[in-house]
C-alpha cells in the first residue's frame, strides 16, 4: 500500500496539482474548467503522453475502427482538446473528422495539426443544446471527457449521431465504481432500457498510468429531430 501511494504521488504532474489547487471537480462551473484548460493547453500533450502514459486516445481510435469500417465516415471528436484522438484516427485512415471542445486555446493547438475539417467551441452539457444539428454524425468519440459534464451529455451525443451510428466513450473506473457517484449507475442503464442505444462492448482497459477506464461502445437505436 505504501509503495502504491508513493507511485501515485510520483505520477502526479504539474497540471494535476494545479487541478487540485484550483479546486476543480466534475461539478465545477464551465468557466472555471475552461480557464484551467486554457492555461494547461501548451503543456497538455507533453504532460499526458510523455509523463502520464495516456493511452486512452489510441485505444479509443482502435475501438472505433472495429465498428466503423468506412474511412470517410463523418466522425465528431467530442471534447477534442488538442487533437490527440483525432491524430490517432487520422493514422488509422479516417479523413472526415470534426472537433468540439469547451476551450478555444486547446482547439487552436489541434487546428495546427491539420486533423479536423470543422472545429466548434461549445459546452457539451450546457443549459442549451450544442450548436450541431441532429443526426449529423456516423460516429462520435469522447475520450477523457464524460466525467466532467456527467452522463446527461450522452443525450446530446445521441441526438447528433445518426440512427445506427456509433458512440465510443471512456469512463474512468474510479468514477464508475465510486459508491457516491450515482449518476452514471442510474443513467447508463436507463438510456439502454429506453432503447436509445444498445451496448455493444464495455471492456476495462488502460487509461493512463495507474488508472483504468471502461471503454463503452454504443449503437444509437433512435435518432432525434
Amino acid at each position: 500500500m505504501e509503495h502504491e501511494q508513493k507511485m501515485a504521488q510520483k505520477s502526479k504532474t504539474d497540471w494535476e496539482r494545479d487541478w487540485e489547487s484550483a479546486g476543480l471537480s466534475p461539478c465545477s462551473p464551465h468557466e472555471k474548467t475552461r480557464n484551467h484548460y486554457s492555461k494547461w493547453a501548451t503543456r497538455y500533450d507533453k504532460e499526458l503522453t510523455d509523463n502520464m502514459g495516456y493511452v486512452a486516445p489510441k485505444i479509443a481510435a482502435e475501438t472505433l475502427r472495429k465498428w466503423v469500417k468506412v474511412k470517410d465516415a463523418r466522425i465528431l471528436d467530442a471534447g477534442a482538446g488538442t487533437g490527440l484522438v483525432g491524430e490517432c484516427l487520422q493514422q488509422l485512415g479516417y479523413n472526415n473528422l470534426d472537433a468540439l471542445d469547451i476551450c478555444p486555446e486547446m482547439l487552436e493547438i489541434a487546428e495546427k495539426k491539420g486533423v479536423y475539417r470543422n472545429m466548434y467551441v461549445d459546452i457539451l452539457s450546457g443549459p442549451i443544446p450544442i450548436q450541431l444539428p441532429s443526426n449529423q454524425y456516423d460516429a462520435v468519440v469522447c475520450v477523457g471527457v464524460i466525467e466532467q459534464p456527467g452522463p446527461a451529455a450522452l443525450d446530446e451525443l445521441i441526438r447528433i449521431t445518426k440512427h445506427n451510428g456509433i458512440i465510443v466513450f471512456t469512463l474512468r473506473v474510479d468514477i464508475a465504481e465510486d459508491p457516491d457517484e450515482v449518476d452514471f449507475k442510474q443513467t447508463l442503464p436507463k438510456i439502454e432500457s429506453e432503447h436509445k442505444v444498445i451496448l455493444l462492448a464495455k471492456p476495462r482497459t488502460a487509461y493512463r498510468d495507474l488508472t483504468d477506464c471502461f471503454m463503452y461502445t454504443y449503437r444509437v437505436l433512435k435518432g432525434t429531430e
